[in-house]
């Protein structure tokens, strides 16, 4: 260690005087307060068990980049979901343009939010498609089929607990195959999965025993995707599923008891768009039911232990 050589009288003098002067000079008390302010000034750092550890500037910024990378990563890939509300139908476009009509109460899954490479979306309810032409397929997944095509428009109806997906093609072509059959075909074995091409007016419906079959309904493809106008157009349908059709398409409470619906099925055919009173009034009559006006919706009973004036 180098030691400073002693000073003289004079010279500490001078020394004693300086060092006084530039601590007690005329600025003496706005150097202080700048000195408590810097030191009261907040640091960054992490609190920990031995006190502050101080994290420096660049480091924050890369951790805050990092975090908006990766939420801007989730936002782009991320699905979108669209939700009919009960008693109205809901008007979806998507990405590449094709356009999507939920019926109420329907929900539609769009797999990731820029929908580029891979066009596919899942349904669980009904929606009419009228798909945008594009390089890329796109496909349609239900509880228990997938639809796949590259342009057209064309019914889906797929309700849970409905015991299967029906397809009403209004254009264009599709194949329709059951949920985890192979898309490059329809299989050979016949105990195996069938996928069907369908064409322009063709109505098939993958059953719960996993096969695909043509259908007829008693009515045409345009009609059974006529809810988007209010119209009915059903046939042979369990009389309990098209009870919960009406509540999701009135807003309504329908109650009935199960013995009441148990093994009857209804076919109703209406252009127009009829109130829920019309409705029940012509599937009573031809069911031989009544119904009864509750508290905050109906009940329908059979017509010899109804109550109903």
């Amino acid at each position: 260690m180098r030691s400073e050589p002693p000073l003289d009288d004079s010279a500490l003098g001078r020394h004693l005087a300086t060092t006084r002067a530039e601590s007690f000079g005329p600025y003496f008390s706005d150097r202080v307060m700048r000195r408590v302010a810097a030191e009261s000034r907040p640091r960054t750092g992490l609190a920990g068990a031995a006190g502050i550890w101080t994290v420096h500037p660049r480091l924050v910024s890369s951790l805050a980049l990092a975090f908006v990378v990766v939420g801007l990563s989730w936002w782009i890939a991320r699905p979108s979901v669209f939700v009919a509300p009960v008693g109205s139908p809901l008007a979806v476009e998507l990405p590449d343009g094709s356009r999507v009509t939920l019926a109420p109460g329907s929900t539609l899954r769009q797999a990731s939010f820029r929908f580029s490479g891979e066009r596919r979306v899942s349904l669980s309810g009904e929606a009419f498609f009228e798909v945008a032409r594009g390089d890329a397929e796109f496909s349609v997944s239900t509880q228990d089929a997938t639809v796949t095509v590259t342009g057209t428009r064309f019914n889906v109806r797929s309700w849970t607990g409905a015991g299967g997906t029906e397809v009403a093609l209004v254009e264009g072509s599709v194949l329709l195959r059951p949920a985890g059959a192979p898309a490059d075909g329809p299989a050979l074995a016949i105990a195996a999965p069938v996928a069907l091409a369908l064409e322009a007016g063709d109505i098939a419906r993958v059953g719960p025993d996993g096969l695909v079959r043509h259908v007829d309904p008693g009515h045409t493809a345009e009609q059974a995707a006529s809810w988007r106008d209010g119209s009915f157009a059903v046939s042979d349908r369990p009389l309990e599923a098209f009870l919960d059709e009406l509540e999701r398409r009135y807003d309504i409470r329908l109650e009935a008891d199960p013995a009441v619906t148990r093994d009857r099925t209804v076919t109703y055919m209406n252009p127009g768009s009829p109130h829920v009173e019309e409705v029940l009034d012509a599937v009573s009559f031809a069911l031989g039911l009544r119904y009864a006006r509750t508290a905050d919706g109906w009940t329908v009973v059979a017509a010899d232990t109804s109550r109903h004036p």
